[in-house]
C-alpha cells in the first residue's frame, strides 16, 4: 500500500508515494524529487501542515491520520562556502571597509511591462508579477509607484517600444534637486515584467510590437535624460520570461566604480547602480496541490521570493535581500556558479519604508484626547464602512470646493414634511423646486449618520438621528437628539478612505486569483488598523477575518484557522455571543475545517452558526439555508446519510420559499439530494432528485452547461440501474 503526500521546498511544489511511514522512508523519497537541493552535504527540517517537526516514526503517522497530507521542508548546508574559506581574514575587513551603503526613502519607482503580444502567447505571469510587486512598494514601503499597467484598462497589457521611452521620458524629465519638491527623488527603481532573453554578455527585452530592446539601453536612457540621477541611487530589475525547456537563472550585478564606456555613458561620474537579471520559465499558480488546469494563473518562482523576503527583511541592505532570493530558488551548486562568474562588489543599498513616519503620525494621533470614530455597534458591515468612507471623500471635496451643506449615510431613512402634502425627504431634496437652503419643518428619523458640512442644522423635537452626527467646524449645530462630533480629518477621512482603498485593491486581487498581493493589501491594513485603533476594534477584526478568507482560497486551511479564531475572540468581546458577526465566524470555521477534512470540526462550527442565525433570523432565511446546505455536505463527508438529507431537506425548502423552483440553489439542494440518496442506495429517490436539478439547471443555465449535463448523466446512468 502507497501513501500520497505533497511536499512544498522553499516555493517549489512535489508529490511522494510512501511505502512505508516512516521518517527515513520519507526523507528519501523528498530526496529523490527535490534532487540537488537535498543531496548528502544537506539535512533537512520537515514540518506538517500545523507547523510541528516530523522527527519520528509516529509524527509521520500522526500526520496521515489526515485526508490530505502536507508537508515543508527546510534544507540547511552541513558545509561552509567554499568561496568563504577561500578568503583571507585580510580580505574580508578590506572588503568591510570599503562597502559603501546609502538609504533611499523616496524613490522614482518605474513599473513596466507587457503581458499582450502580437507574436506571442498572453503572458499572464507579468500580469501577477506588477501586481506583487506594485503591492509590495505601495503598501509594504510606502513609495508611490508609476506603471505602464492600469489593471481598469485592458488596453495598457501591451505596451510598445516607442510607448516604454514615452513613459521613461515622461517620468525622467523636470527632476530637481528641490528637497521641497514632490519629485525630489532621492533614487531609481526601474522593472520590467515580460518577455526578453537572457545570457552572459547581454539581456533583452521584447515589447508587445515585438520589438527587441537592450537592457542597457534602457539604461542609458534613464540615465542621458537627465543628470539628476546620475548620483542618485539606482536598482534596474529585468524579469523575463521564456518557454519552459530550461531553469531559472538569476544573475545580480553592482556597479560603484566610474567607468568611461563610449556606448554605457549612464556608468560615468561614479554611478551607484545595482542591477538583477532574472530569466524565469512561468509555473502554474493553484490553491492546492491538486487544483491544477490549463487556466490557472501563473507568476514568477523569483517574484513571489523576491515580495516575501523583501517585506520579512525591510531593515536589510538589497544585496542581503537578492542573496536570500537566489538562495531560496536555486540549487547549491548552481548559485555558487553564479557566484563565480560574477565580480564581487561592496555597495548596499537600504530602501527605508515611509510608512513609518506615517505610523509616528498615527501614533501622536492616538496620544491626543480620544476622538470618536465611525460606531460599530449599531451599524457595522461591508456597505456600511464602503458608504461612510465615500461620504467622507464627499465631505473633504465639498470643503475644498467651499460647499455647504448635508450628507446623510443611511439605508433607509424616514424624513416627510410635517403638513398636509407629505413626500419623501429623498423626493423633496430631489425637486428643483424645493428650496435648498430652508427645508422646512420636517419630520427627521434617520437609522445611520449625518454629516454637516459648514452649515447651519436646527433639530427640534421632530428629529432623530439614530447613530451619529459629525460637524465641520464652521458649522453651527442646535440638536437635543443627539451630541454631534467634530470631524477630524485624519481619523473620519484619512484613514477609512486608506483602509477601504486597501480593501479595494485586495479585492480585485482575489477576484483575479491573486492571493498573495490580496494578503499583502490586507495586511497592511490590518497593521494601521491596529496602529490606530488597538488591538480590539472591528476593523482589526475584519482585516483578520479577510486574511483568513484570502489564506482559504489559497488553500492554507491552517492559517485560515488561525485568523479567524483572532477575530472571533475580537468579535465576541465586542459583540457578545449572540451576533451575525460572531455566527458568520463559526460558519467560516465550520466551512475551512470541511476543506481540511476535519468533519466532526466542521459539523461543530456549522452548528453554533445555525443556532445563532435561527435565534436573529428565524426559520426562513437565506443564511440559514446555507448553513443547512453546508451542515448537510458535512454530515454526508462524515458518513451520516440520514442527517445529511435532513439538512439538505430543509435548505431546499427555505430556498424554495425564497426563490421559486427555477433558482440554482433550488437546483444546488436537488443535487445534494441526489447525491447522498444515491449513497444511501435510495436510487429511485435519488434519480428523481437528479431529474429535478437537471430541469432547474437546463432553464438557469442552459442545456449544455457542464452543470446541466453532469445532471443529466445521472439521470441516464440511476434510470438504466433501476430497469
Amino acid at each position: 500500500m502507497s501513501f500520497k503526500a505533497y511536499i512544498k521546498e522553499n516555493l517549489k511544489e512535489y508529490t511522494i508515494m510512501l511505502e512505508e511511514l516512516t521518517v527515513k522512508n520519507l526523507q528519501c523519497q523528498i530526496r529523490q524529487v527535490t534532487g540537488p537541493t537535498s543531496n548528502d552535504e544537506t539535512s533537512m527540517d520537515i514540518t506538517d501542515e500545523d507547523g510541528c517537526y516530523i522527527k519520528t516514526d509516529k509524527d509521520v503517522v500522526d500526520a496521515f491520520k489526515k485526508d490530505s497530507v502536507f508537508f515543508t521542508v527546510h534544507v540547511r548546508s552541513n558545509q561552509k562556502n567554499i568561496l568563504t574559506e577561500l578568503e583571507s581574514k585580510e580580505e574580508i575587513d578590506e572588503k568591510r571597509q570599503t562597502t559603501l551603503s546609502c538609504e533611499v526613502k523616496n524613490p522614482l519607482i518605474l513599473l513596466t511591462g507587457a503581458m499582450r503580444y502580437e507574436q506571442h502567447a498572453y503572458l499572464e505571469g507579468a500580469k501577477q508579477d506588477i501586481y506583487l510587486l506594485r503591492a509590495l512598494f505601495e503598501q509594504g514601503f510606502g513609495y508611490q509607484v508609476f506603471s505602464t499597467f492600469d489593471p481598469q484598462n485592458s488596453i495598457t497589457e501591451s505596451l510598445t517600444s516607442n510607448g516604454l521611452n514615452a513613459f521613461i521620458y515622461e517620468h525622467c524629465a523636470n527632476l530637481t534637486n528641490n528637497a521641497n519638491s514632490q519629485t525630489a527623488y532621492d533614487g531609481l527603481i526601474f522593472v520590467w515584467c515580460g518577455y526578453g532573453g537572457f545570457d552572459i554578455d547581454s539581456n533583452t527585452l521584447i515589447t508587445s510590437d515585438n520589438k527587441t530592446k537592450y537592457f542597457k539601453d534602457i539604461q542609458q536612457i534613464c540615465m542621458t535624460k537627465t543628470q539628476f540621477l546620475v548620483e542618485k541611487p539606482k536598482v534596474f530589475i529585468n524579469i523575463t520570461y521564456r518557454q519552459p525547456n530550461g531553469t531559472n537563472y538569476i544573475k545580480n550585478k553592482s556597479n560603484v566604480e566610474e567607468q568611461n564606456v563610449q556606448n554605457q555613458p549612464w556608468h560615468h561620474c561614479n554611478a551607484k547602480a545595482f542591477t538583477i537579471f532574472a530569466n524565469v520559465i512561468e509555473r502554474v499558480i493553484t490553491n492546492s496541490f491538486e487544483n491544477k488546469s490549463e487556466n490557472a494563473k501563473r507568476e514568477s518562482y523569483f517574484t513571489e521570493a523576491f515580495c516575501q523576503i523583501a517585506k520579512q527583511n525591510a531593515d536589510k541592505s538589497l544585496k542581503f535581500i537578492f542573496e536570500q532570493v537566489t538562495n531560496s530558488i536555486l540549487d547549491p551548486t548552481f548559485s555558487t556558479e553564479v557566484v563565480e562568474t560574477i565580480p564581487a562588489s561592496y555597495f548596499d543599498i537600504y530602501l527605508t519604508p515611509r510608512l513609518r513616519s506615517d505610523k509616528q503620525e498615527i501614533q501622536s494621533v492616538t496620544n491626543d484626547p480620544v476622538v470618536e470614530t465611525l460606531d460599530f455597534k449599531k451599524h457595522w458591515n461591508r456597505d456600511w464602512k464602503k458608504s461612510n468612507a465615500e461620504a467622507a471623500r464627499r465631505l473633504k471635496q465639498m470643503i475644498k470646493d467651499n460647499e455647504q451643506g448635508l450628507i446623510i449615510i443611511a439605508k433607509n431613512s424616514n424624513l416627510v414634511r410635517i403638513d398636509r402634502d407629505a413626500s419623501s425627504f429623498i423626493a423633496l431634496i430631489n425637486n428643483s423646486k424645493t428650496e435648498k437652503k430652508h427645508l422646512g419643518n420636517i419630520r427627521l428619523n434617520i437609522d445611520g449618520n449625518v454629516l454637516s458640512v459648514n452649515c447651519e442644522l436646527q433639530c427640534k423635537e421632530n428629529t432623530n438621528i439614530t447613530t451619529q452626527l459629525f460637524v465641520t467646524k464652521n458649522s453651527i449645530v442646535h440638536c437635543k437628539c443627539i451630541s454631534p462630533i467634530q470631524w477630524d480629518s485624519t481619523l473620519h477621512h484619512d484613514i477609512p478612505v486608506q483602509l477601504q482603498n486597501l480593501q479595494n485593491q485586495a479585492n480585485y486581487c482575489s477576484e483575479n486569483t491573486l492571493f498573495d498581493g490580496a494578503i499583502l493589501h490586507l495586511q497592511t491594513a490590518l497593521q494601521i488598523s491596529m496602529d490606530t485603533f488597538g488591538l480590539n476594534h472591528p476593523h482589526v477584526a475584519d482585516f483578520c477575518n479577510n486574511i483568513g478568507n484570502a489564506y482559504s482560497k489559497k488553500g492554507r486551511h491552517s492559517k485560515a484557522i488561525e485568523c479567524y479564531k483572532k477575530t472571533l475572540k475580537i468579535y465576541l468581546s465586542i459583540f457578545g455571543s449572540v451576533h451575525s458577526h460572531v455566527a458568520d465566524l463559526y460558519y467560516n470555521l465550520g466551512r475551512v475545517y470541511k476543506k481540511k477534512g476535519d468533519y466532526d470540526k466542521s459539523i461543530e462550527f456549522y452548528e453554533k452558526a445555525l443556532k445563532i442565525y435561527l435565534q436573529l433570523f428565524g426559520i426562513n432565511h437565506i443564511d440559514i439555508a446555507e448553513t443547512y446546505n453546508n451542515l448537510g455536505n458535512a454530515y454526508s463527508g462524515r458518513g451520516n446519510h440520514d442527517k445529511s438529507i435532513d439538512c439538505h431537506q430543509k435548505a431546499l425548502k427555505i430556498r424554495k420559499e425564497f426563490f421559486g423552483n427555477t433558482n440554482q440553489g433550488v437546483g444546488d439542494s436537488c443535487w445534494n439530494l441526489g447525491l447522498v440518496l444515491e449513497k444511501s442506495a435510495e436510487k429511485k429517490t435519488a434519480c428523481e432528485y437528479f431529474e429535478e436539478s437537471w430541469r432547474i439547471y437546463s432553464i438557469v443555465l442552459g442545456e449544455w452547461d457542464e452543470v446541466t449535463l453532469q445532471a443529466k448523466e445521472k439521470v441516464i446512468k440511476l434510470s438504466k440501474e433501476l430497469i
